[in-house]
């Protein structure tokens, strides 16, 4: 022990802690010096191990346990306030009983703030870091954006805005508003953006609800005025893909919905309890089926978890067909919707689910958020049209039909050169795995048709050099 004390002169027999000073009696010999080293917060034993002391038992027994720092108030609580951020916590839950009698345990001198400093304390910790974003923004250059509007189940109604960077996303704004009207909304971006200094924006992506289009309306003009759009704004207007591609399922497949319901009705009656479920499961047995996945049911919003429980179902057909035949109470509860699954419907959508596939791949592709997605989004496109095309020759009448309800709906957003977003095509065309000639091919084989392939072709070229110097500029 002497090697960690120095004696103190005096009258009483004391030693000097070399590391925090602390005065130690050793008048009974050095166990009390001991017991002090291992409690010691500025004593490091273990030089092989920085961040750990040691710590001597009443046993003898050397242990290591985590170095404390000092304690300090403020970190904790800014730690804390991060902590329900993060965790999206209420609140109430900082007035929670086992949780405060946690926070006494681990530190007994923190003090646990109320709900209401809780939330004044986080909204400080908002303005911080809005301030740092807006300090931020001006070194990203030029950003995009995305917003949408929803209403809630308590029929109130919302608005988030997004701004996208090459390599990042933040949410700027997430508020109420009053109502869905394209003007309305328009007005609450201008603001916003205004707020945030945000001038330098080069497109808007929404999805093609009506009100949108007013949207895009009032913010052309409105950004039009700060001399900062590229292609004085002509092309501002992004079309989300993913909500066309939802679109187009959903015209293919809505004169064929009722097969779908009946479908959805069987999955849903086997899911809605445990030993309905338990039950099924032994017919699959039965009938033997090797498929390992289990049924799922679909969500009304989502049409891709709709292709999903038709795979799932598709699998168990003679599970489905067994607990028709053997259970009275499916039975009945089948008869009395839209009747049970019949052969002609699992032909159906044995059919159509090859065409529904590839839509799904797709939209997984382009609903990607740790890869750049710009580029593929023409790419998609055109696979989409060669692929329905394909599906239009088929002997199958199921998938024809399919295939020619899709292919009018993908005609009125991607048929015509004159509406497509030509921004899109320079994302594709600056692809370094494409090259212009790989877009002109495909331009070519999607657009022979139409009479204005060349046209296309040169506006492509147009547009991809002012492009460039509209952005070299900024």
């Amino acid at each position: 022990m002497w090697n960690h004390f120095t004696i103190v002169e005096g009258d009483e027999k004391k030693a000097k802690c070399q590391y925090c000073g602390v005065l130690i009696k050793y008048s009974n010999g050095t166990s009390t010096m001991r017991t002090h080293l291992g409690r010691c917060t500025v004593y490091d034993n273990d030089k092989t191990q920085p961040n750990k002391r040691r710590k001597t038992t009443s046993d003898g027994k050397v242990v290591c346990s985590p170095r404390y720092s000092k304690f300090d108030q403020e970190d904790c609580r800014a730690l804390l306030v991060k902590t329900f951020v993060c965790a999206e916590l209420p609140f109430c839950f900082v007035e929670n009983e086992m949780f405060r009698k946690l926070l006494i345990t681990l530190q007994p001198r923190f003090s646990i703030p109320s709900w209401s400093t809780l939330r004044r304390d986080i909204w400080a910790l908002y303005l911080e870091e809005k301030e740092k974003l807006k300090k931020l923004l001006p070194n990203y250059g030029r950003v995009y954006l995305t917003t949408d509007s929803w209403t809630s189940t308590q029929n109130l109604s919302y608005m988030s805005l997004t701004v996208h960077f090459v390599d990042s996303e933040k949410i700027i704004n997430f508020c109420q508003i009053t109502g869905h009207s394209g003007h309305m909304i328009g007005k609450y971006i201008d603001d916003y953006l205004r707020s945030w200094g945000l001038s330098q924006v080069l497109t808007i992506t929404v999805d093609n609800a009506l009100a949108n289009t007013c949207i895009i309306n009032y913010l052309s003009i409105r950004m039009g005025s700060w001399n900062n759009l590229v292609l004085n704004g002509e092309f501002v207007h992004m079309r989300c893909c993913t909500n066309i591609l939802n679109l187009i399922v959903k015209s293919g497949l809505k004169e064929d919905k009722s097969c779908i319901k009946k479908i959805c009705h069987a999955v849903k009656y086997v899911k809605s309890s445990p030993s309905r479920l338990a039950k099924f499961m032994e017919y699959a047995v039965k009938e033997k089926v090797t498929y390992k996945g289990v049924v799922i049911l679909d969500v009304e919003t989502r049409w891709n978890s709709t292709y999903l429980m038709l795979k799932a179902a598709l699998q168990y057909q003679k599970s489905f067909d067994l607990f028709y035949a053997r259970d009275k109470t499916f039975r009945e509860e089948m008869d009395n919707t839209n009747g049970g699954v019949k052969k002609e419907d699992w032909i159906y959508v044995a059919s159509v689910l090859p065409l529904l596939e590839m839509f799904y791949k797709s939209t997984n592709r382009l609903s990607g958020s740790l890869y750049v997605t710009s580029a593929s989004y023409m790419a998609e496109v055109f696979s989409i049209g060669k692929g329905i095309n394909k599906y239009l020759e088929s002997d199958n009448e199921h998938i024809k039909n399919t295939a020619e309800k899709m292919k009018c709906k993908f005609n009125k957003y991607w048929r015509n050169p004159d509406t497509i977003n030509i921004l899109r095509l320079i994302a594709f065309v600056l692809d370094p795995r494409v090259k212009l000639s790989i877009a002109e091919f495909y331009i070519s084989l999607l657009y022979a048709d139409t009479g204005n392939v060349d046209d296309l072709k040169k506006k492509i070229e147009v547009f991809s050099f002012r492009t460039l110097c509209s952005i070299s500029r900024c």
